[in-house]
């Protein structure tokens, strides 16, 4: 009895320590990333006052304060009456940019249900004693009607400029969109 109990241990050790030719998969490691550290917030608005606030036309674009689609919050912006893609809102940031400074603004945009599709950018554009200079800061997203959609784009800003602005632009020059929940973070370097 003592000898069979005795085997039966000694074959169960065995078979676990044979190979069955499966090799045992171990999972792999996911290294969580770093937030990425975009610094202190130097603009927001979600035009909650009801006004344009600091936002003005860029070309014959018309621009109004509306309670008809809003990201957060009671209020938006909506950009129509477009017939250029650079037609849009318009953000002058000199007074609030520094030397040397990283900068990141995010906006969310919709394009209404009953409009196509339309690709949104963000450009600054620089203006020196005349000479203009556009920086598109966010490439082309793909913006699908009848869903609020992020457009976040980056700026490292060095030199004199008379003016400095942001502006959000559409790819289709006559496509209205709505702007809501703007806001650019600095960091300095």
């Amino acid at each position: 009895m003592k000898r069979g109990l005795f085997l039966f241990i000694i074959i169960i050790i065995l078979a676990g320590c044979v190979s069955t030719g499966k090799k045992e998969e171990t999972p792999p490691v996911v290294k969580e990333e770093e937030p990425e550290e975009i610094g202190e917030v130097i603009y927001s608005s979600g035009f909650e006052t009801g006004e344009l606030e600091a936002w003005s036309p860029k070309g014959t674009v018309m621009m109004e304060v509306t309670d008809a689609c809003v990201h957060s919050g009671e209020y938006s912006l909506i950009a129509t009456q477009r017939n250029e893609t650079w037609h849009a809102p318009e953000l002058v940031i000199t007074d609030m940019i520094q030397d040397n400074w990283k900068y990141t603004a995010v906006v969310w945009v919709y394009i209404p249900e009953e409009n196509p599709a339309a690709k949104i950018k963000l450009t600054v554009q620089t203006n020196a004693g005349g000479k203009m200079n556009w920086i598109e800061i966010a490439k082309p997203v793909n913006t699908p009607p009848g869903q609020w959609t992020e457009i976040r784009g980056k700026y490292a800003h060095s030199g004199s400029f008379d003016t400095v602005s942001l502006y959000i632009e559409c790819l289709d020059a006559t496509a209205d969109f709505y702007v809501d929940d703007i806001e650019i973070f600095g960091l300095g370097s």
